[in-house]
């Protein structure tokens, strides 16, 4: 007899069960290509994330040394570095160009009146501007006279007639994890989360136009201008944008000079005179640094202080954005 040819039957159920195992293990195959593709994306960016940081904490020392040769008066424009495919920007503010909540309660301890409304009508201003479930609560005020007064004593605004009532050290020793109020003028705007009713997100609202440094007087030439609308409800928008516009190109350097813009009334140059100032030493600048490497981008934000005599310039504050 002659053998049975039974090769191309095994080689053809071979070839079925390869082809078996290959299907079976394409999704693994094609998942692993998926997955490792995803891990080289992420590394790239995280890789190029981290450049975008070192290329912005280059251009914060960059700042530091312009602050120690150049007045920050004199800074306007953002400046712009580029290196390959690494942007920057650099912005100087100046702190006195904003409202200084520590001078809410005056010398003796006692609200001042004219600063407490100068900002009411800042949140009044800011609120305009925001969508109503993001808008920022009156009762900001008598809490921060109380969280930068001396003693234990809630404050109850009258003339406020929502959110009046501020906290002392009672509201806060009854939270989790609890903590005193410091009674004391805070020394960081980063310290309005440990406040009541202050949120992260409130902060970064308020931002551009508070601080806790400075002698209380606004800088004229460096304040943005719902800070200038804040100063005096005789102050609206189209002269506070006169008094903006005007600046960019010839700084204030005279009280005079005001005295002459269109619109200007008298009740409302002697007001300006009492809370703000053409001419301020600024000790306090804000840098703000923006880097960006093929499409990633990181932020800093720095509280410089620099000496006008010695030109030694102190770095009281960076945060990572």
């Amino acid at each position: 007899m002659k053998p049975k040819h039974v090769t191309t039957k095994r080689g053809g159920f071979v070839l079925v069960v390869v082809l078996g195992l290959v299907l079976a293990l394409m999704p693994l195959v094609l998942g692993f290509n998926l997955k490792t593709r995803h891990h080289l994306r992420t590394t790239d960016a995280l890789q190029r994330s981290r450049q975008a940081l070192r290329f912005a904490r280059s251009g914060l020392q960059v700042a530091i040394a312009t602050l120690r040769h150049q007045d920050p008066c004199s800074l306007g424009a953002p400046r712009h570095l580029e290196l390959g495919s690494a942007t920057c920007s650099i912005t100087f503010i100046a702190v006195q160009g904003k409202l200084n909540v520590n001078r809410l309660n005056d010398s003796q301890g006692r609200p001042d009146r004219r600063r407490i409304d100068q900002l009411l009508r800042l949140i009044d201003l800011i609120n305009k501007e925001l969508d109503p479930d993001q808008r920022i609560g009156y009762g900001l005020v008598p809490v921060l006279l109380d969280w930068t007064d001396k003693d234990e004593k809630t404050t109850l605004l009258p003339f406020v007639q929502q959110e009046n009532k501020g906290a002392e050290s009672a509201y806060y020793q009854g939270l989790d994890p609890p903590y005193a109020c410091d009674n004391r003028p805070l020394i960081s705007l980063r310290q309005f989360t440990a406040l009541k009713g202050m949120t992260p997100a409130t902060l970064a609202r308020l931002r551009d136009y508070l601080t806790v440094h400075g002698d209380g007087l606004v800088a004229l030439n460096h304040a943005p201008k719902l800070v200038l609308q804040a100063l005096s409800p005789q102050c609206g928008p189209a002269l506070a944008q006169m008094i903006f516009d005007r600046r960019r190109h010839h700084p204030w350097k005279h009280w005079e000079e005001l005295q002459q813009l269109p619109g200007m009334t008298a009740s409302l140059f002697h007001t300006l005179k009492r809370v703000a100032t053409p001419n301020a030493d600024h000790p306090f600048v804000e840098v703000r640094v923006q880097s960006q490497v093929s499409g990633i981008g990181r932020s800093l934000w720095a509280l410089l202080k620099r000496n006008s005599s010695t030109k030694m310039v102190d770095v009281l504050e960076v945060e990572e954005l």
